[in-house]
């Protein structure tokens, strides 16, 4: 199993080996089908959607942290909101997570019936351009945890991810 990060725009070009899982407290409707928030389907091109992984969500201390990008003035260092988000995952037994992170790997891998090698992508709502974003800090938690974790490359249009 891979690990990688993302963002929904680009799961409209994931091959069906790469298992987006949301990190987001809310997620765009299209990613449920317009169903509930946990409604997994199979897209048009037998990409898995839907799934979420609330353990990576801003939980209640983050709450009302974040005032929008205007106000970080584009320095997510100033960023109450993302300070306490790494704090967050700090708490995460790493091990354990890595654990259930492969055995759903390899339960979506059966179920859907691909050979490739999985690549769960944690999926996040900014572009790589906007580094006011969770994605920098789940980047660097991974990095710290000695975790290989990456951006996806763009464009997704290669097996070699």
């Amino acid at each position: 199993m891979k690990l990688a990060i993302s963002y929904f725009y680009q799961i409209r070009f994931f091959k069906p080996y790469m298992i987006p899982v949301s990190t987001a407290v809310s997620d765009p409707q299209w990613y449920h089908n317009f169903q509930d928030k946990n409604y997994i389907f199979l897209d048009k091109r037998g990409v898995a959607n839907g799934f979420r992984c609330e353990l990576l969500h801003g939980d209640e201390t983050c709450s009302g942290l974040c005032s929008g990008r205007k106000y970080c003035l584009d320095n997510p260092n100033n960023c109450l909101f993302l300070k306490q988000y790494r704090k967050q995952l700090d708490k995460i037994n790493i091990l354990d997570f890595l654990k259930e992170t492969s055995n759903f790997a390899k339960r979506v891998k059966k179920w859907m019936g691909f050979k490739e090698e999985p690549i769960v992508v944690f999926v996040v709502h900014e572009a790589p351009s906007n580094k006011c974003s969770e994605r920098e800090v789940l980047l660097k938690y991974f990095a710290d945890n000695h975790i290989d974790c990456c951006e996806l490359e763009y464009p997704i249009n290669s097996r070699d991810q």
